[in-house]
């Protein structure tokens, strides 16, 4: 992805088909099967959904140009969609990919899984706190199914003694004081969270001032 200087008469992307795509409910009707189905059953529907369902929202493009609005103006997964972000250093990555894919075959995923490479973030309680940092994402349906495969993976980061962070918009019921301090640091959370102590006895002395 490229920035390039604005031209008046750049080519509009085509965003429209007239093709079935699915709609807002679709992932809550498939959460509701395969959480109900039985873990056998489930296990043998989700590759060949998965596999059915994804070229729906992801398709090969060519070269496309658009401005910021068009070129990032929607999700391509609508409804009861699960979102999952680990970011870990990226020296571990190989490591963690042959283990996530050695756990999708014993715990069927009903998603996609990607990778991506950041710099690092020198935020106190960045995620991305690794000077390299690779991020797994886990992106499907929010199901049982799925919760369930993304604590297996938590547990086998754990389990391996990989250093690991979450997302804090996405998956991350796992959280709890001891674990943020082990993936931050106790220095950085102290800091972080007198810090934010700070600002709140500094904006309730304004507000008193005010009135």
């Amino acid at each position: 992805m490229y920035k390039v200087p604005y031209q008046a008469n750049y080519p509009k992307k085509d965003t429209t088909t007239g093709k079935f795509t699915y709609g807002d409910d679709t992932l809550g009707v498939i959460q509701t099967i395969i959480d109900n189905l039985g873990s056998n059953l489930s296990d043998l529907l989700i590759p060949p959904l998965v596999n059915k369902m994804f070229p729906l929202a992801f398709k090969v493009t060519g070269i496309t140009y658009g401005t910021i609005g068009e070129t990032f103006a929607y999700t391509k997964f609508k409804g009861k969609a699960a979102s999952a972000a680990i970011g870990i250093p990226a020296a571990y990555a190989t490591q963690l990919i042959e283990e996530v894919v050695k756990l999708n075959n014993d715990h069927p995923f009903p998603g996609g899984m990607a990778m991506r490479y950041v710099k690092g973030t020198s935020a106190l309680l960045g995620f991305t706190r690794f000077e390299k940092t690779c991020v797994l994402e886990l992106d499907g349906v929010d199901s049982e199914v799925s919760r369930n495969f993304v604590q297996h993976v938590w547990n086998k980061l754990e389990e391996l003694s990989i250093p690991y962070t979450l997302h804090w918009g996405k998956f991350n019921f796992n959280l709890d004081p001891q674990r943020i301090k082990i993936m931050y640091g106790s220095n950085a959370v102290d800091t972080w969270l007198n810090c934010r102590s700070t600002t709140a006895d500094d904006w309730l002395r304004a507000a008193i001032d005010r009135n």
